[in-house]
């Protein structure tokens, strides 16, 4: 374990929209939500069951986007399909909230976690894991004094339901909130070689299962290229000036324009 100075206490909103159609809205609805709370025991009462936001906890010098993302994915592994967990779009911190009692003078940190839009996706109730609320029906029975729900929790699901409210009424943020992750955008990928630095990679690792031959193929296509022009002194120990670059770079711009190749 690491210093507990430098561990901080999260909490993690996971919320998705019912349909396409709300993100568009500028008028905020609640309904419009689902969000994924834990059921946990009240203490000193067995029969009774209070509700929570997934909590977790992250070092000071951790990587907290993907830290959180990976959390939500074994979180919810035992009632998704497959057991392949929800993965979320980003992680977005909202607000930093002071703790009582024991931790007084500390802080815990809200995070939103825009999911996909609800589908078809059958998710199976498993004790002790979270499930989807709908936000409406969350928000009608929330309270501090509340004993449905932990005081820090009803503390953040009031200020998320603010939060949400100021959002809508933004241009274009509750859209960029949901659309798809950076790595779901991207349709192909084709690393060029020359650009590996790391020591030890092995062929497959390096060009992905494609050949040197098929990788300048494959970036001539994308690119809509005619030619492909290699750098001379690119990986080379020779030293030069910007300006023997420049010169080099206008002959070959000028050998082009006349419809010769250097």
């Amino acid at each position: 374990m690491g210093n507990p100075e430098n561990i901080e206490d999260a909490y993690v909103a996971v919320i998705r929209p019912k349909n396409t159609a709300s993100l568009n809205s500028r008028e905020y609805r609640a309904k419009s939500y689902e969000i994924l709370l834990h059921e946990v025991p009240i203490e000193g009462q067995k029969k009774k069951r209070k509700k929570v936001l997934l909590e977790t906890k992250l070092q000071g010098n951790s990587e907290i986007t993907q830290g959180i993302l990976d959390y939500v994915v074994e979180t919810t592994k035992p009632i998704s399909p497959a057991n392949q967990g929800i993965r979320g779009k980003r992680v977005v911190l909202m607000k930093k909230f002071p703790l009582d009692g024991e931790k007084m003078g500390r802080e815990a940190s809200l995070f939103i976690v825009p999911s996909v839009v609800k589908d078809n996706t059958k998710y199976t109730y498993t004790p002790g894991c979270p499930i989807f609320y709908c936000l409406q029906d969350i928000m009608r029975v929330c309270s501090e004094s509340s004993t449905h729900f932990a005081t820090l929790t009803a503390r953040m699901l009031i200020a998320l339901d603010k939060w949400l409210d100021e959002r809508h009424a933004q241009s274009h943020f509750i859209p960029a909130l949901f659309r798809p992750s950076p790595l779901e955008r991207i349709k192909t990928n084709v690393i060029n070689p020359a650009y590996a630095t790391e020591s030890g990679q092995t062929e497959n690792s390096l060009h992905m299962g494609y050949s040197a031959l098929e990788i300048k193929s494959k970036m001539l296509a994308l690119e809509k290229a005619d030619t492909c022009i290699y750098n001379p002194l690119f990986g080379s120990d020779l030293q030069y000036t910007n300006r023997e670059l420049q010169t080099t770079q206008k002959s070959k711009y000028l050998n082009r324009k006349n419809g010769r190749e250097a």
